[in-house]
This record gives structure tokens, sequence and C-alpha cells, in this order.
């Protein structure tokens, strides 16, 4: 398994894929806290945390979209995933590997955007407390867990769209993500885009509301949260496979 998933790293050798990665968590660090530098804003604590993760919210869809059309746009383009569809009986394994591969690379890609604000954070607001920095942790956790649906969905969208059209998904959904998510339009329906989760939960800690009381309050809710990725991925798999072997 790692030596496939190192096979899969060295497949983005000389590639945009890596380029973007790389630059993505620090051009975003350079907008926030860039504006914050240059316009001399006096921003709270708590005003930066809500805005930090609404603008990050906002941001997910498209960039992630985008990373992973330019990942397996490149593959398309080689071969049309013919070193995957093409071999009998391992289809499957090697597209969930295909899936490890990226969510664990942008994962990571994500945590060190996550260390990297936080070292700015000491620059940005002297002698902050802790407890800013433990927000800022549960922000970025909450954020990622709540996120797990969408990359799954957004993943075999790459691989049975094209390149433009991944991007148009991506650009909708950071769209709705900004009517839905983080306005009072969204209320009663924002359930239904996985793409809005960690914006509404993010909402939800900004008005002192507990995100463990909702789901306790509604378990119902929860069990279907939960198990959303665990049923989208197996469905996707197969739909995948289906239209590519057919």
């Amino acid at each position: 398994m790692v030596f496939s998933l190192s096979a899969e790293w060295l497949k983005t050798k000389k590639t945009f894929f890596r380029t973007t990665l790389y630059s993505s968590p620090i051009l975003f660090n350079l907008l926030i806290f860039g504006y914050i530098f240059l316009t001399n804003q006096k921003v709270s604590e708590s005003s930066f945390y809500s805005n930090y993760f609404s603008i990050l919210n906002f941001l997910l869809p498209f960039t992630i979209s985008f990373i992973l059309a330019l990942m397996n746009n490149s593959e398309r383009e080689a071969g049309n995933f013919k070193n995957i569809f093409g071999l009998n009986h391992h289809f499957y394994f090697l597209l969930s590997l295909k899936f490890i591969f990226s969510y664990l690379v942008i994962s990571i890609v994500f945590l060190f955007n996550s260390l990297l604000t936080m070292g700015l954070l000491l620059f940005t607001f002297n002698n902050s407390p802790t407890i800013l920095y433990l927000q800022f942790i549960d922000g970025f956790a909450l954020t990622w867990i709540s996120y797990i649906t969408s990359f799954i969905i957004y993943f075999f969208l790459s691989i049975l769209c094209s390149f433009i059209t991944t991007l148009f998904i991506g650009l909708t959904s950071s769209l709705l993500t900004a009517i839905i998510g983080l306005t009072v339009l969204g209320n009663g329906i924002w359930l239904f885009f996985p793409f809005t989760w960690g914006s509404r939960f993010i909402l939800m800690n900004t008005n002192n509301q507990s995100v463990i009381e909702f789901f306790y309050k509604n378990v119902h809710l929860s069990f279907v949260l939960l198990l959303c990725p665990i049923i989208f991925f197996p469905m996707l798999i197969f739909s995948c496979v289906s239209l590519f072997r057919k």
C-alpha cells in the first residue's frame, strides 16, 4: 500500500498539482493576515475567529475541487484512467488507493495551513490567551471532519466529470456556502448541502451554541451526518466503476 501511495505521488511530479498544494495555504494566509497588517485593521479575537473560518469554509469547496480536478485530469489525459479501470478485479482497490492518497495529501496541506495560521496568530494578537488557540484547533478539526462527505463527492465527480465541469461544481458550492451556510436563508435546508456543514458548525461556536449539544438534541440527524460518508463512498465508487467498465 505504501508503494502504491508513493507511486501516486510520483505521478504528480512536475505538475501544477504540486504547485497548487504548496502555494494554497501560503496564499490563503497572506490574503488574511496581509490584509490586516497592510490596512492596520484593529480586529478583535472573536471577530477574527468568525471571519477567518467563514472565509475558509467559503473557499474550501472551490479549492478542493480545483486540486482534485488537477490531479485526476492529468491521469484522464494520459490514458483515461486505463491504469485503474483496465486491470481486471483490481479497480475497486486501485480507486480506493487513489482516494486515500488524495485525502491524505490534502489533509496534510490543511494541517500545514492550520499550523501556519496558529503561528501567525502570535504576531497578530500579542499576549493572546490560550483559549484562542484552543478555539482555532477546535475550528480546524470541526471544519475538516464535517467536510469528509463533501470530499468524497468531489473526488468521484472529478473522475466522472471534465475539468471545467468539476471547477463549475466547486464554484457553485462556494457560492451556495456563502448563501446557505453563512446566512439565515439556509436555516432549515443547510443539512441537505454537505459543503455547508462546516460553516454552520462554526456559526454555532461563534454564537456560543454547543455542537455536541446540537447532536445530543438531534440524535437522528447525528446518525445521518455520521453515516453519510459510509453511504456515499461505496455508492459513488460503484457508480464510477460501472460507468468506466461498461
